[in-house]
């Protein structure tokens, strides 16, 4: 919602529209949170009823950033009670964690940092969603144009980061 055109979209099919996520928040390397929250759709959103739930994403999807963030306990405390008192201050429904590119090794932390923000989140009364990848992929195509495939599928080399029955 960050461009012109999306909030007059938004503005026009609010009423076929359940949640709104928009791309509103990052985590840099150091933990920091950056936040591009436009005051204006929350407040519209909430003149409305239109429930917002932003996403949260590694900076840039970058590996090195989730790997950072994942690998100090601190930094992630520090993170999820930043975005706690960003959803109140904002009356956000929810965040959604959209973390990408996932070390394998960060698995685990990974795991752990959505068992943490899930606990706390839950006393606040805000919900929690996960974005993932899918676990198989389709095998490399022979064409763009070929049908797609009915066996074959692979493990998907994106999702190694993600534990999705502790996810769930």
């Amino acid at each position: 919602v960050n461009d012109p055109a999306s909030v007059q979209s938004l503005q026009k099919n609010f009423a076929r529209i359940s949640l709104v996520c928009p791309q509103w928040l990052t985590v840099t390397e150091n933990g920091e949170l950056e936040s591009t929250v436009d005051s204006s759709v929350v407040d519209w959103a909430a003149g409305k009823g239109v429930l917002l739930m932003p996403i949260l994403a590694n900076k840039n999807f970058l590996p090195a950033v989730a790997h950072s963030v994942l690998g100090d306990k601190k930094i992630q405390s520090n993170l999820v009670e930043s975005v706690i008192e960003l959803s109140r201050a904002n009356h956000f429904f929810g965040i959604q964690f959209d973390f990408e590119n996932i070390p394998e090794k960060d698995r685990d932390h990974y795991s752990e940092l959505i068992h943490f923000a899930s606990k706390r989140f839950r006393r606040e009364h805000l919900k929690l969603s996960v974005a993932v990848v899918p676990p198989l992929a389709p095998p490399p195509s022979v064409s763009p144009l070929a049908p797609p495939p009915t066996s074959g599928w692979v493990t998907n080399p994106l999702s190694a980061g993600f534990d999705y029955h502790r996810l769930s």
